[in-house]
């Protein structure tokens, strides 16, 4: 019979500094993995229940070495139903930690748990960089991370699944002494997209995932493009009583795997964080300090929704252009509506004003380095010149702090059968109920269900050989204008889910 999220563990290795070699698979009671956009190494946790002291004979330290090889459930392998190499999780770790030791007096037996990472954190935080750097900035990281991290010096396509080249050839940086993770810090931070023209500009994220075991270099506006191609829901699945085996794993309302199993939206909104943090409107001054001339730049999301509305049909999370209403409202006695008694205006959360909550002062470098015998106007965004230090032009470094906040407004946590593709920096789309009268016939224009994954857990459970995967999703506008949608206005559509 077939089961939701299905694995078989073919081992869970530990190698010690003494290269003595065990397979705890079968002592493991809970193995978690963790990805997310915003991490540039997957890392995890391994539940033990030790009867035979393995910590003492097997010296466990904190250095060992984890191989772990998982094969999800996958009907389309006609040999054994699962998962080929590719889509497996079939990677080594580094323990750095054991930790939570307990004695369990009844069964004669201990618990702990070990934490891992990939061994490539420790090289990037450990090893420092002092020398001057030339190229695009995606081609700058690319060559540290190869050389830094892999001693065979691979070609760059084995060492990642998705790299998008930056915008800029002639990009020039004397790393300070800083270690790969600085550096990269930097280059996420700094580093516009090619191709993809975001709206954002600096959206740039490098990350790993657990499938596969390489790390990609991937515009927010890529993520946005890359849709799993089924749906979830929230519907039971009466196959699992019956025990009858589903012949479509992944159909939607009746396939094992495309349950959603919980969820929950653990925000919908903060606007003190977005207004006061420069989700919708700061300001960047940049300095001359040898003209001693500034640059005041105001950051409007206005403009940056309308253009991701015509890439992506995306609107904003709140009403933007409009000044604020504060009403003052109460029921008067023998009335059944409440009336509004008062009311009075305030900023636009994106008007000029407004982006005083928020503003980055910079220094423009411009003239300190450069060769010109003249003076050069380095607030004009419109000079031409050759690179000569990362300079403060334009309002980038303030969509990037607004996306970033956005990012974290509306979100919502889903628990679903573990599966092969399923990764972060993807999209999902999800079938939520609605909670109201007549939600059969009830629709949710605001939202289609569709969401981008940002982080996940995959909780497996070895004496089970079945798995759970934990998702944080997001989405940084509406489906619909709030402007012109009023849904009190509407009549039922028959839609059975958001």
């Amino acid at each position: 019979m077939k089961i939701q999220g299905e694995c078989i563990i073919d081992s869970i290795c530990l190698v010690n500094q003494d290269d003595d070699i065990i397979d705890i698979s079968q002592v493991c009671s809970n193995i978690n993995f963790f990805e997310s956009i915003d991490q540039y190494f997957c890392s995890g946790r391994l539940s033990v229940v030790d009867s035979r002291e393995l910590i003492k004979n097997f010296k466990l330290v904190g250095q060992e070495s984890l191989t772990v090889k998982i094969r999800p459930r996958d009907d389309t392998n006609t040999q054994d139903g699962y998962a080929t190499k590719e889509n497996s999780i079939f990677r080594t770790f580094r323990i750095y930690s054991i930790t939570d030791e307990k004695v369990l007096d009844t069964i004669n037996a201990k618990t702990y748990v070990l934490h891992f990472v990939d061994p490539k954190y420790f090289l990037t935080n450990q090893k420092r960089i002092s020398k001057v750097l030339f190229g695009s900035w995606s081609d700058i990281l690319l060559k540290e991370y190869r050389e830094l991290c892999f001693k065979d010096r691979e070609e760059p396509a084995n060492l990642t699944d998705h790299w998008e080249k930056s915008d800029g050839e002639n990009k020039q940086l004397v790393c300070p002494d800083w270690t790969f993770t600085e550096l990269t810090d930097y280059i996420v931070a700094t580093a516009k997209e090619l191709e993809t023209k975001s709206p954002f500009e600096n959206d740039m994220f490098f990350y790993d995932t657990i499938f596969g075991g390489v790390n990609r270099f991937m515009s927010f506006a890529k993520m946005l493009t890359l849709e799993t191609p089924v749906t979830f829901d929230t519907y039971p699945r009466i196959d699992i009583a019956t025990g009858e085996d589903d012949p479509n794993m992944n159909a939607p309302y009746t396939g094992l795997n495309t349950q959603i199993l919980e969820f929950e939206r653990p925000k919908r909104a903060n606007l003190i964080e977005a207004i006061l943090g420069g989700a919708y409107a700061s300001k960047l001054t940049s300095y001359d300090p040898i003209r001693k001339i500034d640059r005041v730049m105001s950051y409007d999301s206005g403009e940056t929704y309308h253009k991701i509305k015509e890439k992506n049909n995306i609107f904003p999370l709140v009403k933007l252009d409009y000044a604020e209403k504060v009403s003052k409202a109460t029921r008067s006695d023998g009335q059944n509506v409440p009336d509004i008694l008062d009311q009075y205006q305030t900023l636009s959360l994106n008007e000029t004003l407004s982006a005083d909550a928020l503003s980055f002062d910079r220094i423009n470098p411009t003239n300190i380095f450069s060769v010109s015998d003249q003076l050069v106007d380095s607030t004009s965004s419109e000079n031409k010149q050759e690179y000569i230090a990362n300079e403060f032009k334009d309002d980038a470094l303030c969509k990037r702090n607004s996306l970033l906040l956005l990012m974290d407004q509306l979100k919502i946590s889903v628990v679903i059968p573990f599966r092969t593709d399923i990764s972060c920096g993807t999209m999902i789309r999800l079938s939520l109920p609605l909670v109201e009268p007549n939600s059969e016939k009830a629709s949710n224009k605001m939202d289609n269900g569709s969401y981008l994954i940002t982080k996940v857990n995959h909780e497996i459970e070895p004496i089970m050989n079945r798995g759970i995967m934990r998702l944080e999703c997001i989405k940084i506008g509406y489906d619909t204008d709030l402007v012109n949608y009023n849904p009190l206005d509407e009549e039922p559509t028959g839609d059975k889910n958001s």
